[in-house]
């Protein structure tokens, strides 16, 4: 199981209504999904400390990594199996 006692740092949804959340531990990135279920986007693949997540056209998402190393800071897009949720903000 995955301990959200650490730093939750991020969240966005997806068009089905998954929740994806950015934290700072081992798996960077978990989906909690709409039965409850909860697990990491990629398993053993993202690292820690997404910052922040954003939907980009199409099935990607864009975030960023904070790290107090430079080496590890990165902006990352990543190819998921849907699309994000409505965006019903400024037009």
């Amino acid at each position: 199981d995955y301990n959200l006692g650490k730093e939750v740092m991020s969240i966005t949804f997806t068009k089905d209504g998954d929740m994806y959340i950015g934290t700072n531990q081992e798996e960077g990135i978990l989906v909690l999904h709409k039965n409850g279920v909860l697990a990491p986007l990629y398993p053993g693949i993202l690292g820690p400390d997404i910052y922040t997540m954003v939907w980009g056209n199409g099935r990607y998402i864009y975030v960023t990594r904070r790290n107090t190393d430079a080496s590890k800071k990165r902006v990352l897009r990543i190819a998921v199996r849907t699309e994000g949720a409505p965006y019903y903000g400024r037009k």
